[in-house]
C-alpha cells in the first residue's frame, strides 16, 4: 500500500526530475533471483559430477548410486537445522549447494569448529559450515547402509540358473 502511494506521488513530480527514476524492487526480488541462479548452478554441478564419475567408473549406474548421497545429505541438513534451531536462510542454501560436491567425498573435520562456533560465531559463514557438517554427518551414516543395498539391488550379476544365489558369501546346495 505504501509503495502504491509513493508511486502515485512520484508520477505527479516525475517530469520535474528528468534522468531520475525510482526502483520499487526489494530484497525479495534479489533473493528470488539468487535462488533461480542457484538452482541452475546446482543442476549444472550435479550433471558435471555425474559426468566425471561416469568417466571414472565407465558406467551409467554406478555414478547414480554415488549421487544418492546428495539427497541423504539434504536430509542431514534438515535434521541439523531442526536440532540446532537455526532457520533456513540464503547462506544455508549456499552451504547446501557446496554440500552437493562435497558429499561424494565426505570431509567434516575442517568445518566443524566454524559450524559450531568453537573459535567464535560467524553469522555469515557459520550457517554455510553448519549445513555442510550436518549434511555430511547424516549422509555418511546413511550412505553406509543405503548405497550397498542399492548396489546389491541394481549391480548384481545376472545368473543363468534360477536356483543359484547371487550373493558371493553363500553357496547354493545345487552348486
Amino acid at each position: 500500500m505504501a509503495n502504491n502511494i509513493i508511486k502515485a506521488e512520484w508520477e505527479k513530480i516525475r517530469a520535474q526530475h528528468p534522468g531520475i527514476d525510482l526502483d520499487f524492487s526489494g530484497e525479495l526480488e534479489d533473493i528470488e533471483e539468487s535462488l533461480a541462479a542457484m538452482q541452475v548452478r546446482f543442476l549444472l554441478g550435479v550433471g558435471l559430477i555425474y559426468l566425471i564419475l561416469a568417466a571414472q567408473f565407465k558406467s551409467y549406474w554406478q555414478p547414480l548410486l554415488i549421487l544418492v548421497t546428495v539427497p541423504l545429505a539434504f536430509t542431514g541438513v534438515a535434521f541439523g537445522l531442526a536440532i540446532s534451531n537455526n532457520p533456513l536462510s540464503l547462506y544455508t542454501l549456499y552451504g547446501v549447494i557446496a554440500l552437493t560436491g562435497i558429499a561424494v567425498n565426505s570431509t567434516i573435520g575442517g568445518l566443524f569448529s566454524l559450524a559450531f562456533g568453537l573459535g567464535g560465531q560467524s553469522l555469515l559463514w557459520g550457517p554455510v559450515a553448519a549445513s555442510i557438517v550436518w549434511g555430511l554427518a547424516f549422509s555418511t551414516v546413511l550412505t553406509l547402509y543405503v548405497v550397498p543395498l542399492l548396489y546389491l539391488g541394481f549391480m548384481r550379476p545376472k545368473t543363468a540358473h534360477p536356483t543359484r544365489r547371487w550373493w558371493p558369501w553363500k553357496r547354493s546346495a545345487a552348486a
